[in-house]
C-alpha cells in the first residue's frame, strides 16, 4: 500500500485566512465519484485572468513515485477548468491537461530523491473550480 500524498507534512500552502482554498478528506467529483483521501484546491478566477492555490509537501526524497487521479469536485461551476503542475524541488515535473466536467486524468511521477513537492492547481479564466488529487506515494518499483 502507497503513503497518500495528504499524509505528508505540508511546509507551505496558499491557504487564506480562514483555510478555505485547501481541503482534505473525502472529496466527491462532479460524476459522483467518492475520492476517500484527496485534497482539493478551491481556485477562483475572474475575467481575463487565471488563478493559481498551492501546497508544498516534503518527501524529504523517501519516495520513488506519485500515483494518481485529477479531478473537478462537485460544487465547481459549469465553466469549471483546472490543471495541476507539479514541481519537484522547483523542478517541473508533470503538467496535466485542462481538465473540465467530468473527465479525469491519471498521473505517474517520478519523485526519486525530491526533498519538497509542489503543487499547483490553476483555473481556466472565468469560472470557480474546485481540483481533486487523490494520490498516493511509493517507495520502489
Amino acid at each position: 500500500l502507497g503513503t497518500a500524498l495528504t499524509r505528508c507534512a505540508v511546509v507551505d500552502d496558499s491557504n487564506s485566512r480562514d483555510g478555505l482554498d485547501i481541503i482534505t478528506g473525502v472529496r466527491t467529483d462532479v460524476a459522483g465519484k467518492e475520492y476517500e483521501d484527496a485534497v482539493t484546491f478551491w481556485v477562483n478566477a475572474g475575467e481575463g485572468y487565471i488563478n493559481t492555490e498551492h501546497v508544498v509537501y516534503l518527501l524529504a526524497g523517501e519516495y520513488d513515485l506519485l500515483d494518481g487521479v485529477i479531478a473537478i469536485s462537485f460544487g465547481s461551476d459549469q465553466a469549471a477548468a483546472v490543471r495541476f503542475v507539479f514541481y519537484g524541488d522547483d523542478t517541473p515535473l508533470y503538467t496535466s491537461s485542462y481538465i473540465r466536467g467530468a473527465q479525469t486524468e491519471n498521473i505517474q511521477i517520478d519523485v526519486s530523491g525530491i526533498r519538497e513537492l509542489r503543487v499547483e492547481c490553476e483555473t481556466g479564466e472565468n469560472c470557480q473550480s474546485y481540483g481533486i488529487l487523490e494520490a498516493f506515494l511509493y517507495v520502489g518499483e
